[in-house]
């Protein structure tokens, strides 16, 4: 029988100790990333069925049309890093991802976990009043639901300070460390512990 376990994240920087943050908050980047076991991920291949994930819930007052565009627009960028296989489908229940909105919430991903293996994620965010910044940090929240540690790159949607709503390579090659649609030796090794 399976052990399950189930793990708030705190995803606050400046309150998390580094050796927990490190170990917990699933950094990364091409100078992050380190030969460690405990890697976390979806039990994930290619071909196989995608994750799928619903907008769940809203501050009042806040239209839900005002919004899911730009949880359409963080899954669809990260499902268009074109070298690696993860795919997002929406839903209406069912959800293996969830995401809320929430008035003052900073951003904290709610991850469960069957051993290193991803089960399924809980994402609150702030509602920012830009679908800038809104997009921004759903890219950097749904990056952890994906398994994406954080960045010391400084333009890094996954850095640790201002977040793009873009993603940069060293997201890229982060996603496709996680999730290769090729299985590329070099880049792994360049990367880290292979998968």
């Amino acid at each position: 029988m399976a052990t399950f376990m189930h793990i708030r994240f705190k995803i606050s920087h400046w309150i998390l100790p580094w050796s927990l943050a490190l170990t917990y908050c699933f950094s990364g980047s091409t100078l992050a990333w380190s030969a460690t076991p405990g890697t976390f991920r979806w039990n994930l291949s290619p071909g196989a069925e995608p994750l799928l994930w619903r907008l769940i819930s809203l501050p009042e007052g806040i239209e839900r049309d005002d919004r899911i565009a730009d949880v359409r627009y963080a899954f669809d960028t990260w499902e268009g890093v074109v070298t690696s296989y993860i795919r997002f489908d929406e839903v209406g229940g069912g959800e293996q991802i969830g995401v809320h909105f929430r008035p003052f919430k900073v951003g904290t991903p709610n991850a469960s976990f069957d051993g290193n293996t991803i089960i399924g994620c809980q994402i609150e965010v702030r509602d920012y009043p830009t679908s800038n910044e809104r997009r921004a940090w759903l890219l950097h929240e749904i990056g952890y639901c994906f398994g994406v540690r954080h960045s010391i790159s400084r333009i890094s949607t996954m850095s640790y300070g201002p977040n793009s709503p873009n993603l940069t390579d060293d997201d890229r090659k982060a996603h496709n460390h996680l999730a290769p649609a090729v299985p590329n030796t070099e880049a792994v090794h360049r990367m880290g512990s292979p998968a």
